[in-house]
């Protein structure tokens, strides 16, 4: 169940304290796109969906980068559940 939903990414780095360590990890990801946050989930049990974008022209449109955050104690764990680009 979905506990509460974002959309800007002011309102999700101000909630979401671990946001460095999410945006190192999309760095760290192999490939030549960069990405946009579009959206973030925040689930009941504490773990987060974050879906990033890449650039908004016709050929990068369906691009997408979906990260899941896991709680683990007092830190978060991400891995990727979706990755559409030209490289995945």
């Amino acid at each position: 169940m979905i506990f509460k939903h974002f959309t800007n990414v002011d309102d999700f780095k101000d909630y979401f304290w671990h946001y460095h360590q999410l945006i190192d990890f999309v760095k760290s990801i192999s490939g030549n796109n960069r990405w946009w946050f579009k959206e973030a989930y925040l689930n009941e049990d504490g773990d987060y969906n974050i879906i990033f974008a890449s650039y908004k022209t016709p050929e990068y449109r369906n691009f997408l980068l979906s990260i899941y955050a896991k709680k683990v104690d007092e830190d978060y764990l991400f891995s990727i559940t979706k990755q559409i680009n030209d490289l995945a």
